[in-house]
């Protein structure tokens, strides 16, 4: 794994030691090269934030999503023109396909804030397929017809993500954890070469993936206090990294 002092001292220098924490992962294709982890996970009892700790990846989670569903494609289990109401019941009009939720041109709502985030100790008791029904009551009506116009949707990807990919998963018995390819969802900037980038916030938490690749590399940070700025920083990191 990669040493670098400079990038271990811009780390430290964003999060102080007893504040909400950072976690910092580079990676290329096979292993982990650098990583670093740096404040407190739990402020009230004083336990350090560690690479074992897990965070909300929140949006960055939509790639994935997409990443499951062409996998689904290439197996031929679906087809991208399929009819959502295929496979779930919702709300929407009828003729909303599955390529149009992952490419969000569904016309499906997106309210903020949509209330499925709770703390760790309420999970047992939180019932998602509840909450779900609930959004879907609630904001039943889509803004625009299917394939007319780009509208980000949380709640289209909700159902990717809950309906459409567990239930084919289940019913074709396909292991999600085989397949790590880039797919749908990124974003493209320039840094020292193009890279594809993909944020997720809310409830406190920022974070954003990255991926170089013209240097075999891949970053991702996530942070836990709200006045962070994911893009600022990990940008000052990856040069980090980058020019060592």
């Amino acid at each position: 794994m990669l040493k670098n002092d400079r990038t271990i001292k811009i780390l430290d220098n964003l999060i102080p030691a007893a504040s909400p924490g950072i976690q910092y992962v580079v990676v290329d294709r096979n292993f982990i090269v650098f990583e670093h982890s740096n404040g407190f996970a739990d402020i009230k009892n004083s336990i350090p934030l560690g690479a074992h700790h897990l965070m909300a990846a929140f949006s960055m989670t939509k790639t994935l999503t997409a990443i499951a569903i062409l996998q689904l494609v290439e197996r031929e289990v679906l087809k991208l023109d399929n009819q959502v109401s295929q496979y779930i019941k919702h709300p929407y009009n009828s003729k909303i396909n599955i390529r149009q939720l992952v490419s969000h041109t569904s016309g499906i709502p997106n309210p903020i804030p949509l209330q499925w985030t709770h703390l760790a100790i309420h999970h047992e008791k939180f019932n998602e397929n509840e909450v779900l029904s609930q959004v879907l009551r609630t904001n039943s009506k889509t803004d625009d017809l299917p394939g007319k116009k780009y509208k980000y949707s949380n709640i289209g990807y909700w159902l990717l993500g809950k309906d459409i990919k567990q239930f084919l998963y289940q019913k074709q018995k396909i292991n999600s954890n085989q397949y790590i390819q880039m797919s749908l969802g990124w974003h493209i900037d320039e840094m020292d070469g193009s890279y594809y980038y993909k944020e997720g916030g809310g409830a406190g938490f920022h974070c954003e993936m990255r991926i170089y690749p013209d240097h075999g590399l891949a970053s991702v940070v996530m942070v836990n206090r709200t006045s962070f700025n994911t893009r600022e920083q990990l940008t000052e990191l990856d040069k980090s990294i980058l020019n060592a």
